[in-house]
């Protein structure tokens, strides 16, 4: 192994300049997976944190950008609340749906808000509980959801331009099972 800056790059990916053509492509397929975990492997934490943070930060201003175009006030946030809610046909306590969102009930509330004066939510009271509250989306909210998401996706293709449906489908476990390890 050669070392540039701290990162250990393999003798292998630096030497292949030297081997013949027809070698060189035998290697080159079958060093692929390799190479692929050799990165994986010599991939410092605060880089792999740095690029995931990126890609969020990235994936999250198109979403705002594009949402902007087509509903004022509606934010990443509210989109993601809109599509739990699609998710859950009977609703949910805005303390669920606070733990799926990553945010403090609080901030639900005032998301909620912000969804009933546009009409695409509504609360009622739990049929399990009288003391708390349910939201569940309306049938604007599915319309508006139905109408949103294919042209979100089309803004979105872009981004994931060569990428294939396999690699955005291992890119998808691999976050399931990232937060199902955190849960347990």
């Amino acid at each position: 192994m050669r070392l540039r800056g701290r990162q250990e790059i393999p003798i292998t990916s630096i030497q292949t300049h030297s081997i013949a053509p027809a070698e060189r492509a035998e290697k080159s397929h079958m060093g692929y997976i390799g190479r692929i975990q050799s990165m994986a492997h010599n991939r410092t934490t605060y880089r792999a944190g740095l690029l995931q943070a990126k890609a969020y930060r990235i994936l999250k201003s198109r979403t705002n950008k594009e949402l902007l175009g087509f509903a004022e006030g509606i934010s990443s946030i509210h989109w993601a609340l809109l599509g739990l809610l699609h998710d859950n046909p009977s609703g949910l306590r805005p303390r669920e749906a606070a733990l799926e969102l990553g945010v403090e009930p609080a901030f639900v509330t005032t998301l909620v808000s912000d969804l009933k004066k546009k009409g695409l939510v509504e609360s009622s009271v739990d049929e399990a509980d009288s003391r708390a509250k349910r939201i569940s989306i309306t049938r604007s909210g599915e319309n508006f959801l139905a109408t949103i998401e294919p042209k979100l996706r089309g803004a979105m293709r872009p981004l994931i331009a060569g990428i294939s449906m396999s690699e955005l489908a291992a890119y998808l476990v691999v976050l399931e099972k990232i937060v199902y390890n955190a849960s347990i």
